[in-house]
């Protein structure tokens, strides 16, 4: 091992961000023509770079036979970057780790939606959205409030209102009996993120479907005749309807 060490490349110097294109970070940095002890060396140098969110314990390396590398990195986070050389030819002669460069990335969209989002018709005339925040992994930089997108269902176009940073938005002014869909986005500095699944069906006035199941007669077997017999339904003598909600608007004809 100590022929590998005394041949392996000198240690990188002046790793850096070359450019950024979005979340995209493309690093370069000096190539190194000499061997960990300062004699010259002229082999095929290949490199190692390894990051790590600094949030997080989780490392991971990548290879590159060029001294310039591009990191698809998440947003909104802090990163740590260093880089080693080794010979193409002779893999175990690896050298040291360069000094270790830190970054911070941009801010973007957020990656997810407001969760556990809910919309209720207590009114003749309204609909109570609200909502929770974003989780923490995908809003991807400061959430600077949140925008509720409702339409009538015979419409194709929405309308929108900004509620900052609420997290409940009282819709009024709708026709009662109608159906209406809704959904909710949140935003950073840089734009919108990623809707939440639409829920449609909202009737304004609370308004309920309701199916209707007859309870049957049932038949009984005398054990000591053998014959059949027939008796009602303790619940009802008169075979009346019972009547079962389901989670289905009602439509009026």
């Amino acid at each position: 091992m100590l022929f590998f060490y005394v041949i392996a490349p000198g240690k990188i110097a002046n790793l850096r961000v070359k450019r950024r294109s979005g979340l995209v970070v493309h690093l370069a940095w000096n190539e190194t023509r000499t061997t960990i002890n300062g004699k010259p060396d002229t082999s095929d140098i290949c490199y190692l770079i390894r990051y790590r969110e600094l949030a997080n314990s989780a490392t991971r390396q990548i290879k590159r036979y060029t001294n310039q590398a591009s990191l698809h990195l998440l947003a909104n986070s802090r990163y740590a970057i260093d880089v080693r050389a080794y010979k193409k030819f002779i893999p175990l002669a690896v050298g040291p780790w360069s000094d270790e460069l830190t970054l911070q990335t941009n801010e973007s969209v957020p990656s997810r939606p407001p969760s556990n989002v809910k919309a209720v018709s207590n009114t003749p005339s309204s609909i109570t959205v609200s909502w929770d925040p974003i989780p923490a992994n995908g809003q991807n930089g400061i959430i600077q409030g949140y925008v509720v997108f409702y339409r009538d269902q015979s419409s194709s176009s929405w309308t929108e209102s900004d509620v900052k940073l609420d997290y409940s938005l009282e819709l009024t002014n709708l026709v009662t009996g109608k159906p209406y869909t809704v959904c909710v986005a949140g935003y950073t500095k840089v734009g919108r993120g990623v809707k939440s699944p639409e829920i449609r069906n909202i009737v304004v006035g609370g308004q309920l479907k309701t199916t209707k199941k007859t309870v049957m007669p049932t038949t009984l077997i005398s054990t000591s005749t053998m014959k059949k017999t027939t008796k009602l339904s303790s619940k009802s003598s008169t075979l009346t309807p019972k009547t079962v909600l389901s989670d289905t608007p009602k439509t009026d004809h």
